[in-house]
């Protein structure tokens, strides 16, 4: 028989979630709204997927600059670069 102790698990403090939220630009509901598009034909419009586009739209991501200003031409400027920090412009 072995002289092995079994260790007690570490014991740790519970990991507090923390879920922060990327900025929603209502301008982009918007636009998706005012052409009556799907989640897929506004993403095929953007060249992304429709997850991506959704997550957009629901503030669960912020596009990287470059895809803001990809987004706001492609909407004729009617999605701003600044929509997405709560700018306007």
């Amino acid at each position: 028989m072995s002289n092995r102790t079994r260790r007690d698990p570490v014991r740790r403090a519970p990991r507090k979630e923390v879920k922060i939220l990327a900025r929603r630009s209502t301008a982009f509901a918007d636009w998706i709204d005012a052409n009556h598009l799907s989640m897929a034909e506004a993403a095929q419009r953007l060249g992304m997927s429709a997850q991506h586009a959704s997550n957009l739209r629901n503030g669960h991501r912020t596009p990287s600059l470059a895809l803001a200003a990809r987004i706001a031409e492609a909407t004729d400027g009617m999605v701003p670069i600044g929509s997405w920090s709560g700018e306007q412009g």
